[in-house]
């Protein structure tokens, strides 16, 4: 790996969310985000400062999500430091809606919103409930959005449902789960894990452009 770059820009990722993406557990008590372990992994094969700002609300749905990212790509254009990804987790606190359409529909608006000011983004599918077996609907609303984000996000996409088994736990034994909604240290590790995987063939393409550019700079 090159050296960092200190005269470049940090490259800037929003991490977009709800209680699942602030890194909620022991009833709110404490927190424990994902975005701690993916920023400790990918500043070990990316040549440029990263910084990933935790934009996670707990109880949020997608509707309120859409209340408040226009004033986040705001700020971060008005500071000229837009976001250069945006990795989104959202429809946990819509399902008892019971309007998989609308969730769908939401989460895609948030993609378009972001896009549309040149910022990639990276999908999550909903991730399990741990009493979802008494609850067949909410499979069926979460599997009808899930499939539908894995068709359209091909290649932008983080799986947490498939990930994150219900019976999850780390090499230690220790759950994924902290309670049924939410994951514990472990689980957001895990969850931060899936994202690097997702995420580390992109980042060192970027660094072979950044060093091919380097290179040319020089000649």
């Amino acid at each position: 790996m090159g050296q960092k770059d200190s005269k470049s820009k940090p490259y800037r990722i929003l991490a977009m969310g709800d209680s699942l993406t602030w890194g909620y557990y022991n009833r709110g008590r404490n927190q424990h985000s994902y975005c701690l372990r993916l920023h400790s992994r990918l500043k070990e094969i990316f040549n440029s400062e990263i910084i990933i700002e935790n934009h996670g609300v707990s109880g949020n749905t997608t509707h309120q999500m859409l209340d408040r990212l226009p004033g986040i790509l705001d700020a971060a254009a008005k500071e000229k430091n837009q976001y250069k990804l945006m990795i989104l987790l959202g429809g946990t606190n819509d399902m008892g809606e019971k309007k998989p359409d609308l969730v769908l529909e939401n989460l895609l608006k948030l993609h378009a919103m972001a896009a549309e000011r040149g910022i990639e983004t990276f999908a999550m599918t909903i991730p399990r409930y741990q009493k979802e077996k008494d609850l067949p609907w909410l499979i069926e609303n979460r599997t009808k959005i899930n499939t539908a984000l894995r068709d359209k996000f091909s290649g932008r996409f983080v799986d947490l449902e498939e990930g994150i088994a219900l019976e999850g736990a780390d090499a230690d034994g220790k759950s994924y789960w902290d309670d049924v909604l939410q994951f514990s240290p472990q689980g957001y590790d895990r969850m931060a894990d899936l994202i690097y995987d997702a995420l580390c063939e992109k980042f060192k393409s970027l660094n072979a452009a950044e060093d091919a550019s380097v290179k040319s700079r020089k000649k």
